[in-house]
Parts: structure tokens; C-alpha cells; sequence
């Protein structure tokens, strides 16, 4: 018997469905903010030196924007999808807006200091690969400018990267559970690292998303497919070199330093200058 075409998966962005993406994003992200105030209080400098003036492009759901203000401090999360700042302010609880305060803004992270207009904050969080959705290195560099900009002196951005190392990876597969009431969500991606080393093709990295959802209202599947651009360790250190910010420590999931990756995620502190 073939299936019709309702029990066939649906091609939807992950970012069109915010209350899914904010359920599986939802686990770890409390350790995360405790570990992006501990790396902002032990490298931010100057007038930036409190930790306590937060931006977040790339904010999705804006999880960390809430759990920021959950921890007394003010945050700003700043998205290019209406659909998630609009999820992101539904979300937003009585007790996050009594101990700090929440703004969401839609608007693109390549133009950051625009969007947030002459406010300066003392850090700025970027985690899990979100800047490697940036097209091009134009893209990156506007972006690192606009990050610095927003910055006050002294400023850091955390940001969470993972380095390529270009014919010598194969593809991979990460499994994401996570639950939220009676919804269970299940993600699993495959990527593809890049196939050659000239044209279109080069330094693409194809992702493959499928995901599940089970509620009492019964079953949903969604797939869909992009792609993330790639940075071997050299690329992406000349990235920083060549914008207004300076590399101040990597350090992993848990806050201690680490060297460089030649290959994987690192967290880069990143500071802009007194």
C-alpha cells in the first residue's frame, strides 16, 4: 500500500517552526550561558568589565537571551526570521523581565551596530556554528566589523566555531533528543564536509535534517537540507586577524582554555581592544 501524501515528511525550514527549534535547542542551555558569563568576566576589560550588557546575533528562539536575563542581566537577541523574534517574545516570562531586561530585534547579524543603534554592550554570544551560515568571507568580515562596532572597548565576543581540515574528513551523523511536556523531538543530521577544493563546491559543508515530533496530537516529520560554510584553522584565524577584534583565549564547552583545533569546535573569545 503506498502512503499518501500527509504521512510523507514535510520540506520545512527548521527556522519555521520556532516552538520545535526552541524545544531541541533547549538542553544545555543553561550551561552554556554559565559558561559565556565565566569567559566574559575573565576576559572583558575596561568599561566592559561587568559582563552584565548582553547581544546575541543569530538568536533563533532566543533561549539564551532569556536565560541571560534569568541571571540579572540585560540582553538583546537580534534574528533575520520575523517568525523567531516574534516566538521569541511570546516566550519571554515574567520572572526573566523582573531581574533583567529583554529586547528582541529582527534584523541581519552582518549589520549588528545598525540594528541595535548607538546601545554598546559589554559581550556578544554567537554559538554552535551560527556564523558559518554566513555565505562568503564578505559576509563574515561585515559581520565581525558590525559585532566590534556594538561593542563597548574592552567588549568580548564569544563565538563557537568548528574548523575544517579540507580531504581528510568524512561524513558524520549527530543524534539531538529533547523534550518539552508531552512533546518529544528528535533531530538527526548527516553532513556532507566538502567534495573539492575549487568552484561552488568548495569549502560547502551539506547538512540533512530530519526531525520528529511526537505530541498526543500524534506524529510530524520534517527534512530539510542547507549549507554552512567552511573555515580550515588558518582561514578562520586570518578572519579574526583581519577584523577590528583580537583573540584572547579558546576554551571549550566547560570554560577552560584550549588550544587552537586543527580540527573541530572551539569557543573563541574574541575582545575588542581598550
Amino acid at each position: 500500500m503506498n502512503s499518501s501524501v500527509r504521512d510523507l515528511p514535510q520540506i520545512v525550514d527548521i527556522y519555521a517552526i520556532p516552538e520545535v527549534y526552541d524545544v531541541l535547542h533547549a538542553p544545555g542551555t543553561a550551561r552554556d550561558v554559565s559558561m559565556c558569563l565565566s569567559a566574559a568576566r575573565r576576559f572583558a576589560s575596561g568599561p566592559a568589565a561587568s559582563a552584565r550588557e548582553w547581544v546575541e546575533p543569530a538568536c533563533g528562539s532566543g533561549r539564551y537571551v532569556r536565560a541571560l536575563a534569568g541571571r540579572g542581566c540585560d540582553a538583546v537577541g537580534v534574528d533575520l526570521s520575523e517568525g523567531m523574534i516574534e516566538y521569541a517574545r511570546q516566550r519571554i516570562t515574567g520572572r526573566a523581565r523582573a531581574r533583567g531586561k529583554t529586547t528582541f530585534v529582527t534584523g541581519d547579524m552582518c549589520s549588528l551596530d545598525r540594528c541595535v543603534g548607538r546601545k554598546k554592550f559589554d559581550a556578544a554570544l554567537n554559538l554552535i556554528n551560527s556564523v558559518r551560515h554566513l555565505e562568503s568571507d564578505a559576509r563574515l568580515a561585515r559581520h565581525l566589523e558590525s559585532t566590534a562596532a556594538a561593542l563597548r572597548p574592552g567588549g568580548v565576543y564569544i563565538v563557537g566555531v568548528s574548523t575544517a581540515m579540507y580531504g581528510h574528513e568524512t561524513p558524520t551523523e549527530d543524534v539531538w533528543h529533547a523534550t518539552r511536556g508531552r512533546m518529544k523531538v528528535t533531530q538527526v543530521i548527516q553532513y556532507e564536509p566538502p567534495t573539492a577544493t575549487r568552484g561552488p563546491a568548495a569549502r560547502v559543508e551539506h547538512a540533512y535534517s530530519h526531525i520528529t515530533v511526537q505530541s498526543p496530537t500524534g506524529s510530524r516529520e520534517y527534512v530539510s537540507r542547507y549549507k554552512l560554510r567552511c573555515y580550515s584553522r588558518r582561514q578562520w584565524l586570518d578572519a579574526i586577524n583581519q577584523s577590528p577584534l583580537r583573540l584572547a583565549a579558546v576554551i571549550n564547552e566547560s570554560g577552560k582554555e584550549i588550544d587552537i583545533p586543527e580540527l573541530g569546535y572551539g569557543i573563541y573569545v574574541l575582545r575588542r581592544p581598550v
